[in-house]
This record gives structure tokens, C-alpha cells and sequence, in this order.
């Protein structure tokens, strides 16, 4: 890690880190979703606060209705409009 982030250790002690990791691996003995993964693995990658490291994911409709526990057929639309616009935000982010 030492490899891509200069100083890993300012904002967690190594012990810390470690061991958030350790529990982040006993969790990955299953399939999970994106949206699983993300919500599991992003508080390590935040505590590093480095500015620069951040986990990413493509976004697609199906997970923006798996966040809603589903739509009305009739407004599956607005699924498809809100994947393109948090697409769209993120590419913002990083041009």
C-alpha cells in the first residue's frame, strides 16, 4: 500500500487499519452486490483520508432500484434517468 499512498498511517494507526481489514475479509466469503461490496469496503478506504484514494463502481439502473427496493413498472424510467445523472456528477468530479 506504502506503493501507491505516501503516508497510509496519518489518520489510522497501522494496528487499526489492519485489523478493519482482517474483519473486512472474514465478510468476503459470499457473493454480494456493488452496492454490498461499497457499503463495506468504503469506511477502510475513507479512513485513510488521504484525498486522493476512493473506490469506485459503474452505476446502473438496476442498482439505483435495488437502493429503492424497487419501482411501480410505470416509473422504472426514472431508475435509468437517476443512473445517468449520478454518472454524470462523478464524471464531473474527475475531469
Amino acid at each position: 500500500m506504502r506503493r501507491y499512498i505516501q503516508d497510509p498511517y496519518h489518520s489510522i494507526s497501522k494496528e487499526k487499519f489492519y485489523e478493519q481489514k482482517n474483519e473486512i475479509e472474514e465478510k468476503l466469503n459470499k457473493l454480494m452486490t456493488k452496492l454490498e461490496f461499497y457499503k463495506l469496503i468504503s469506511p477502510l478506504v475513507a479512513s485513510l483520508k488521504d484525498g486522493h484514494t476512493g473506490f469506485l463502481t459503474k452505476i446502473e439502473d438496476k442498482d439505483i432500484l435495488s437502493i429503492l427496493g424497487g419501482l411501480p413498472e410505470e416509473n422504472l424510467h426514472c431508475s435509468v434517468l437517476a443512473a445517468d445523472t449520478l454518472r454524470a456528477a462523478i464524471e464531473g468530479l474527475y475531469r
